[in-house]
């Protein structure tokens, strides 16, 4: 994870886009106009761009190493189109350890489901990315991914849809 942090103090509880190699979300500054987040890397020479919607943006850049040891699976929408990814590990079934899902109580050292964006804004751009650390584990086997949207009453009979990004350690 790279911690993200932004600052434009003219530009208190504004929305901005966050990008980084194909992977978008939306999120609001603090009333000080300042952001922090932690956004998964998906390659070693990371750049993100930090795009407001009035006045100037950012471009920052870091080294990230070790990816080739994690598997990440994004899922990316616009709205609140209730979407979510379940990490069924190793056998597990849902509610069971090894159940890995953003609501989930607790995750273990070697996988987690992100949720970034700012629900509040009007149709945000949302990202779930669950992470797998191949080299943090002792376990083998299958890891069963579901991508699941709730029907609610604001995407009931509506067409829906979403964007997937996997990257398998050091390969796109």
């Amino acid at each position: 994870l790279v911690e993200l942090t932004f600052s434009a103090p003219c530009n208190g509880n504004e929305r901005l886009t966050v990008h980084h190699s194909g992977l978008m979300f939306t999120d609001t500054t603090d009333s000080n106009g300042e952001l922090s987040v932690q956004v998964p890397a998906l390659v070693e020479n990371a750049v993100y761009i930090v795009e407001l919607t009035t006045g100037p943006g950012a471009v920052a850049s870091t080294q990230v190493s070790g990816l080739d040891q994690i598997d990440r699976v994004v899922l990316q929408w616009s709205g609140n189109s209730g979407f979510e990814i379940h990490a069924r590990e190793f056998g597990a079934d849902y509610g069971q350890s090894g159940h890995v899902w953003s609501g989930a109580d607790s995750t273990g050292p070697s996988s987690q489901v992100l949720r970034l964006g700012d629900t509040a804004q009007l149709l945000p751009r949302m990202v779930e990315v669950y992470s797998f650390a191949r080299d943090m584990t002792e376990n083998n086997g299958t890891v069963a991914l579901s991508i699941e949207a709730e029907i609610s009453s604001s995407n009931c009979g509506r067409e829906i849809s979403a964007q997937t990004l996997e990257i398998r350690g050091d390969q796109g």
